[in-house]
């Protein structure tokens, strides 16, 4: 049983998206990691607006806003860990000086 190519395409972005995203989020600015989430965030709002109904448009808005979720979970994870890092620098410097 072969794995059709749209599947292992789909994978591949999908991978080569979260590691962008772990890139991103490890740069020194706030801004950068946050990219990849707003254009998500973005994507789920022109869902929601297109749906016909508004229960459908809810739906659109929780189940489109699921990847935005995940992306911003790893954004934070990543930018705790830096700041957790960061201040253990610092306080290695006072504890030098």
């Amino acid at each position: 049983m072969a794995i059709p190519i749209n599947t292992i395409v789909l994978v591949l972005l999908l991978a080569g998206l979260v590691f962008l995203q772990i890139f991103l989020s490890r740069r020194a600015g706030t801004l950068p990691g946050l990219v990849i989430p707003f254009v998500l965030f973005a994507f789920s709002a022109v869902g929601a607006l297109n749906a016909t109904a508004p229960a459908a448009a809810l739906v659109a808005l929780l189940v489109w806003n699921i990847p935005t979720v995940i992306f911003l979970a790893i954004y934070f994870g990543i930018r705790s860990d830096r700041k957790r890092k960061e201040e253990m620098e610092k306080m290695l410097r006072q504890d030098l000086e």
